[in-house]
């Protein structure tokens, strides 16, 4: 049995946006619109983010942004905690 690739198992998460859509069409939910705007948004990235690296022979440094660090290494910025920073959380 294959494994999915990385594309395909983002592709697969993004159904976030039905999860969005139902929510909306719920009739009496709180907070509906911004339920749906947050799944969508999401589903939105991981859309973005399976479709990233099939154009890129599903390479995972492509979801990446890269900067020149000391001793001119490079590499992805990290966040607080020390994990890389990926594509759709840095600020362009």
């Amino acid at each position: 049995m294959d494994q999915p690739t990385r594309s395909q198992r983002f592709l697969q998460k993004a159904a976030a946006l039905i999860a969005a859509i139902e929510v909306h069409n719920k009739p009496d939910f709180r907070y509906r619109e911004e339920s749906f705007t947050i799944l969508a948004l999401n589903a939105w990235e991981l859309l973005l983010k399976a479709e990233l690296p099939s154009l890129n022979e599903n390479d995972p440094k492509c979801l990446y942004v890269y900067e020149t660090g000391p001793a001119r290494k490079v590499s992805p910025p990290r966040n607080a905690i020390g994990n890389a920073t990926e594509l759709a959380t840095v600020k362009l």
